[in-house]
């Protein structure tokens, strides 16, 4: 299994859902936009992701594909699992 922690990014990166099914974004230097839809109680699809493609030094890159992501939540943490292409490869975001 993959494991990004986003915690574990510099303060420059975050993701942001919006009630609308909006997904904003940022990597480094770079803004990321997508649209969501949360399908059941624990599932949600992000389509079409895409950011800006600035040349940053020093960055590291967050990319989530077009795909369904099952999702649970740990304390304060929002946790994105992949269910294919590649399945098992998981996100967790820290909340602020």
């Amino acid at each position: 299994m993959n494991s990004n922690t986003l915690s574990s990014l510099p303060d420059d990166h975050w993701l942001e859902f919006e009630e609308s099914g909006v997904l904003n974004g940022q990597n480094a230097c770079n803004n990321c936009s997508a649209e969501y839809e949360i399908i059941d109680n624990n599932t949600l699809s992000i389509s079409g992701f895409s950011c800006t493609e600035i040349a940053c030094a020093e960055a590291s890159y967050l990319y989530l594909s077009d795909d369904r992501y099952s999702y649970s939540f740990e304390s304060q943490k929002l946790i994105l699992t992949e269910l294919s292409p590649d399945p098992g490869t998981e996100y967790t975001l820290e909340a602020d």
